[in-house]
């Protein structure tokens, strides 16, 4: 590693300036930044992250924090982490980027026991600047899709949600059980890329840190019901990590038996009117640009535009059985 920085994991007297470097990522990255400082610490206590192994930050002699990498798992078991990489601006060039993503590489490692023992693992990473695809490419990372940050501005006269007749929404606030929610989020996801067969408990565990650590309201978890059978669902945000004038689609999904009629378009036009009504100018989410279920061309029929590409690498960590959801 560059001899003029210090390398170490973080702690939680860093999340300070954590929180300063991760608020010029965003800024950098998407031109704007909607986190508090509670919400990103919120983020350090996530189940199963664990500051002193999936962490790596670069300071300079005098302690200012000038890169930060993470190795983060978002499913259960974690086949498919993820490496969060940056580099300030004023620092690059200096070989730490290629420190921070050669020990993320290194350390994914530690992943291996926590997985079945013929499982295929594989580390993921995102990047939309240029300098930071190179060096993902220059470091064995293989471009494999694109993930896309779509938005749509939102004016007087949007459509109204109307569903078909036998259906009803139930929100968290009227059935407080989250449990009920995050396995209907499961059952719709199943044929999403990236879909692994996760205990229950896990994501439930991590959908409680999820709202803890963000704007989630009881009212935005909504469920959309054919008599007492659960057919899709909505998850929403008040405001996204990048846009605090923006309401986020966390999550929308349609089991498989009630698609083509309609119900995630209707639910899109509930979480419109549901941003207008709270205030909220723009309605986004995050989608796979490949869409195994075609989600981006739905999103793009109701009027949903393409702000943001990012460009979605792998590495292959350990060869094995594929046991994620990928064609």
């Amino acid at each position: 590693m560059p001899p003029a920085y210090v390398y170490r994991p973080a702690t939680l007297d860093d999340v300070d300036a954590f929180y300063a470097l991760f608020r010029t990522e965003h800024l950098e990255s998407y031109g704007n930044f909607g986190m508090t400082r509670e919400e990103v610490a919120a983020e350090w206590d996530f189940p199963g992250f664990d500051l002193a192994q999936h962490t790596m930050n670069a300071f300079t002699e005098d302690g200012q924090m000038v890169a930060f990498a993470e190795l983060r798992t978002w499913r259960t078991p974690p086949i498919r982490p993820i490496l969060y990489a940056y580099v300030h601006p004023d620092h690059r060039r200096q070989g730490i980027g290629t420190a921070i993503t050669q020990w993320g590489i290194q350390q994914a490692s530690c992943f291996l026991p926590l997985v079945p023992e013929k499982a295929r693992v594989v580390l993921g990473a995102f990047s939309n600047m240029e300098d930071g695809q190179r060096l993902l490419e220059n470091n064995g990372f293989h471009c494999t899709r694109q993930s896309h940050l779509m938005s749509i501005d939102l004016h007087d006269g949007i459509p109204k949600p109307q569903f078909p007749d036998g259906f009803r929404l139930v929100t968290m606030a009227e059935h407080p059980v989250l449990e009920d929610f995050v396995r209907v989020y499961q059952e719709t996801f199943k044929d999403h890329r990236g879909a692994v067969d996760e205990p229950l408990q896990a994501a439930v565990d991590r959908w409680e840190r999820v709202i803890a650590s963000g704007d989630f309201p009881p009212e935005n978890f909504v469920l959309v019901k054919a008599g007492d059978t659960d057919a899709a669902i909505i998850i929403m945000a008040n405001k996204s990590d990048d846009d605090p004038d923006k309401l986020f689609v966390q999550t929308l999904g349609t089991m498989p038996v009630y698609r083509g009629r309609g119900l995630a378009t209707h639910l899109l036009y509930f979480a419109f009117q549901k941003a207008w009504e709270i205030g909220k100018p723009r309605v986004g989410l995050s989608v796979d640009a490949s869409s195994l279920t075609g989600a981006n061309r739905l999103y793009a029929k109701v009027g949903m535009k393409v702000d943001m590409v990012y460009n979605a690498y792998e590495l292959e960590i350990r060869p094995g059985i594929e046991l994620s959801k990928q064609a």
